[in-house]
């Protein structure tokens, strides 16, 4: 009978485990649009545009974009160029691009000899992430270029899609250029990204906070405390702690949350100091570093109070008015 036990009790815990890998067999994340990249050659900042889920457009992004015959250090040609045999109207690689999101508070991570297990990772974690692969897998002869003394790798039919998804097989991706969403076989897609060193940029599609700037105290009574500040970007709540500093002891006052850059304590204490800490949040959760404020609550001591004396009476010799003189009446 114990054996019997033994075993239901085995039978049980091996069904009740998790199988290894069967949860990440199949992963789509939600909520990152397709766009149609709006010239020729903006394949990238139209994929990061996505990323971002259009809160950043791709004219934002190629505003910020700097320019190179080097597509590792900036945008190489016209935007709205034609593909030619020099490839001189080319396109942007994965650095680039991240300096551009970065200018907007977003995080990324640039990926070089990456893995299919790197993308899968990326997309699990939330982050969606850009492939370079020549346009259809196409097949290409990498060409090797110079700039500033530094060689660089150009591929013809370059392009970009923004992978999101992926299973057993295949990587799941947005494409810009129809746009549509593509399905490729993972072998054949690798054959395609080895062209480009297997080269990635996995974006955190929640941009950090940046902290509040100026912090202040703009009222103080014996009624209340009022503190303002200058918003953080791309803050969607601020966490504002509160507390009342003593000789010997800290009270915490207020641990919150608070939509409003302004914060008003109630009922002071005169002789009490006071200290406010402030951080932006992301809608994420993500917080961003802290910025914070002292003020001293003098004591008021209420005016002394005291009896009117009387008035006193004038001094000195009154002088007497003058009586005037009789009138005679001479007789006639």
């Amino acid at each position: 009978m114990f054996r019997l036990l033994a075993a239901v009790v085995v039978a049980l815990a091996i069904l009740s485990t998790p199988q290894s890998g069967a949860a990440d067999s199949k992963v789509l994340l939600t909520g990152f649009p397709l766009l149609k990249q709006q010239h020729m050659l903006t394949c990238e900042s139209s994929a990061a545009s996505m990323a971002t889920k259009a809160v950043l457009t791709e004219t934002q992004i190629m505003a910020r974009m700097p320019r190179s015959p080097d597509p590792n250090i900036g945008f190489r040609g016209s935007i709205d160029g034609l593909p030619d045999k020099n490839l001189w109207n080319y396109g942007v690689y994965a650095a680039p691009v991240q300096k551009a999101l970065a200018t907007y508070g977003y995080t990324s991570k640039v990926l070089s000899n990456a893995t299919n297990a790197d993308v899968k990772t990326y997309i699990r974690k939330g982050w969606p992430v850009i492939l370079w692969l020549t346009y259809a897998l196409q097949k290409a002869t990498p060409r090797l270029g110079m700039a500033g003394g530094r060689p660089y790798v150009l591929v013809p039919h370059e392009h970009a899609i923004l992978a999101v998804g992926y299973d057993d097989t295949t990587v799941v991706a947005n494409d810009p250029w129809l746009p549509t969403v593509v399905h490729y076989r993972w072998a054949a897609f690798d054959r395609s990204w080895a062209l480009f060193r297997d080269m990635a940029l996995a974006i955190d599609p929640c941009p950090s906070p940046s902290p509040i700037s100026a912090l202040s105290l703009i009222h103080a009574t014996t009624e209340r405390l009022v503190w303002t500040w200058n918003a953080g970007r791309n803050a969607a709540q601020y966490h504002v702690t509160v507390r009342r500093r003593g000789p010997a002891t800290t009270t915490v006052l207020f641990d919150g949350m608070t939509t409003s850059p302004r914060y008003a304590l109630l009922s002071p204490t005169p002789g009490s100091t006071y200290q406010i800490v402030v951080r932006s949040i992301s809608a994420c959760g993500e917080h961003s570093t802290a910025r914070e404020a002292w003020v001293a609550v003098p004591v008021l001591v209420p005016p002394a109070t005291s009896t009117p004396s009387p008035t006193a009476a004038p001094t000195g010799t009154a002088t007497a008015r003058p009586t005037p003189a009789a009138t005679t009446r001479a007789a006639q």
